[in-house]
């Protein structure tokens, strides 16, 4: 028996006083510590035992503790290779299909966030919370003597409300509820991830440059819950896990990695994609809030936006926003409960989810799920490390154009605002354009001296450029007032063209790296910000007769064609932008102009409000202008959708309707 058994109650009772707290490892698996040193369940996991007070917290033992458990880390996934090497060598299949099935369909999982859930000051908890604290000072400083029984009865009454708002997955799920958690998977062999972790330790992968998550730690520990032959692991480490590691795998075969000599990373891919599209396709990842479902989404988001897919990526973020401000990361306060470093990866995390928000609600026209009055969490530090400092301020600043974003929907083109008094919008618009002007500059100034993937660093550059001038094309757009006609002013078709010519000089760069297929390209930049340029600039090339203009749009054109075939949407938007060529070149060269009052000094165009079902280009003019051999090659439904986005709010992807769900990207 061992001393622990043999320990006299006497004894016990004098080393629990003396240990007023469960060890910090029990306290996070939400287990019974029995408050040894170390506790018996840390001597049974093998990890360090470590108590509140201790003096090991110290900043100077991070660096051991680091190494530390990146060895545990090693050695557990060197223990399950070796299970699985046994396997496979009895049964004598491949160790995909050996590996330690994933099983996470028990009633309740391990809490994967520590933090309750958040309420705002006008709930009853935060008000009984206020109450309580003001008739415990009043009740105090009426009575004389001890008032211990007093405080105690405070404490006690404190103590339920507290618990009245801890996260519990059960609170997520009705009484009767029968669902499970995830299908079962099967995970990528433990050697694969081994490798792949090691990897990204001795090379920063772009990943952990310039997306939600900058910490490798942050995916060690995912990989080590998922791993664990000890807990079952959650939903959300699960999917969050393989979204991870389906974009790192992607990076590796992008970058030619030499583990693509060594593994088939391909046919990885493909199961790291069907094991999170699996978990990510749960209630339980889109209803119960926790960092690692918050990260999972994020990562569908972009894997969404890959796939074409808008309307899907604004669900996501839907279920994104509501765990942020269920956990409370959009406050300051809360990041109060967590370590430093915990509370970084948060931070970063809610700002990913919010600069997705704010950018989709301008792409298509919606209301942003996020609202900005309540949010007053601090931004992502920025690192002093040469290697990640230009990254982490490039973040800052893609939040900042987020903000402003924001305030381009909100103050210009929600409903409320519509109805503003043409001075007031024009006030407005000078206001934005100034912020975004002074954006841009600070944008340029950043310095990648050092930086990590300075190819790639660079490169992002022509990223922000588009989506810059398209944006700015959009608040000049908000010049127009709808109902009554329609201006288009010289501001804006500068910018239109300027995002046009961001988009030449940027796409011959992506093509020449081969960081991204054409089809990535096109899902990403196209589908976000160009086709309103594209429309601005086609209505001033056939107002102006700009023959220069025309050559403009067939130059993008050609560039579309090479995407054509990616999509249902990726043709349909080809042969709607050829259509609208076509009109121009046509136009320009017959000197005719349907198009509205084009004033030449001013450089601005006026058209009369078509929402009323009067065409832009009635039958007879195109009749008129393409003959009756060529009136075939025009799309009827690029007129339509023309029309329909000069009588309405220039959101396009609500205009073309795409079909997306028939897209078969190779993503």
């Amino acid at each position: 028996m061992s001393p622990v058994d043999e320990e006299t109650i006497q004894a016990r009772r004098h080393r629990l006083s003396s240990v007023p707290r469960a060890c910090e490892g029990c306290k996070i698996r939400k287990i019974r510590c029995d408050r040894t040193r170390p506790c018996a369940n840390c001597r049974t996991s093998n990890i360090s035992c470590r108590y509140p007070n201790d003096k090991s917290r110290s900043q100077q033992d991070k660096a051991a503790n680091r190494e530390a458990h990146e060895d545990r880390l090693e050695k557990r996934l060197r223990s399950l290779e070796s299970r699985i090497t046994a396997l496979e060598r009895s049964k004598a299949t491949p160790v995909i299909e050996d590996a330690t099935i994933l099983d996470v369909s028990s009633p309740e999982p391990r809490p994967t966030d520590e933090s309750p859930l958040f309420e705002g000051d006008p709930s009853f908890t935060n008000q009984s919370f206020q109450a309580s604290e003001s008739a415990r000072r009043t009740v105090v400083s009426a009575c004389n003597g001890d008032n211990s029984a007093i405080d105690h009865s405070f404490n006690q009454l404190q103590k339920c409300l507290r618990a009245s708002q801890g996260l519990s997955r059960n609170d997520f799920y009705f009484r009767k509820s029968t669902s499970q958690a995830v299908p079962t998977s099967t995970p990528l062999p433990v050697n694969l991830v081994t490798y792949v972790l090691r990897r990204m330790r001795d090379r920063r992968p772009i990943f952990l440059s310039s997306y939600a998550i900058s910490d490798l730690s942050v995916v060690e520990n995912l990989c080590e819950k998922v791993y664990s032959t000890s807990e079952l692991a959650s939903v959300g480490e699960i999917a969050s896990m393989h979204g991870v590691l389906f974009f790192v795998l992607k990076e590796l075969i992008a970058m030619k990695d030499p583990l693509c000599q060594k593994f088939d990373l391909a046919t990885s891919l493909d199961h790291c994609e069907k094991n999170f599209v699996d978990a990510i396709e749960t209630y339980e990842v889109l209803a119960v809030p926790s960092f690692e479902s918050i990260l999972a989404l994020t990562m569908g988001m972009i894997k969404s936006q890959g796939e074409a897919k808008p309307y899907l990526y604004w669900k996501l973020v839907a279920a994104a926003v509501s765990h942020c401000e269920s956990l409370g990361y959009h406050r300051k306060s809360t990041y109060q409960n967590f370590s430093s470093s915990k509370a970084e990866s948060i931070r970063r995390l809610f700002w990913t989810v919010y600069t997705f928000d704010k950018n989709m609600s301008l792409v298509l026209g919606r209301a942003s799920h996020m609202q900005s009055l309540g949010i007053d969490s601090q931004y992502p530090t920025v690192s002093t490390d040469l290697a990640l400092r230009a990254w982490d301020e490039s973040f800052v600043m893609g939040i900042r154009l987020a903000e402003l974003q924001g305030r381009i929907f909100a103050d210009l083109y929600s409903t409320t605002t519509m109805a503003k008094a043409p001075s007031e919008r024009a006030q407005i618009i000078s206001d934005l354009s100034a912020a975004m002007e002074k954006w841009h500059l600070e944008l340029e100034q950043i310095d990648s001296e050092g930086v990590n993937n300075p190819h790639v660093f660079h490169l992002s550059r022509g990223n922000w450029d588009i989506l810059f001038y398209s944006t700015l094309t959009l608040l000049f757009h908000a010049s127009s007032t709808n109902g009554v006609e329609l201006q288009i002013s010289s501001h804006c078709f500068n910018a239109a063209r300027n995002s046009l010519r961001a988009h030449l000089d940027f796409f011959p760069q992506y093509q020449k790296s081969q960081l991204l297929s054409d089809d990535d390209y096109f899902n990403w930049v196209l589908l976000s910000s160009s086709f309103i340029p594209f429309i601005v600039t086609f209505l001033h090339t056939i107002a102006a007769k700009d023959m220069a203009n025309v050559t403009l749009l067939e130059q993008v054109v050609g560039t579309l064609e090479n995407f054509r075939s990616s999509s249902q949407g990726s043709e349909r938007l080809y042969q709607i932008c050829a259509t609208f060529t076509q009109v121009a070149r046509k136009l320009v060269q017959s000197q005719q102009s349907p198009v509205g009052s084009y004033n030449q000094q001013q450089n601005s165009l006026r058209i009369s409000d078509t929402s009323h079902g009067t065409s832009l280009f009635p039958p007879e003019v195109i009749q008129d202008t393409f003959g009756s051999s060529d009136l075939n090659s025009v799309n009827p439904y690029a007129i339509d959708i023309l029309n329909d986005w000069l009588s309405g709010p220039p959101f396009p992807w609500d205009k073309i309707d795409v079909d997306f769900d028939n897209s078969h990207s190779s993503m």
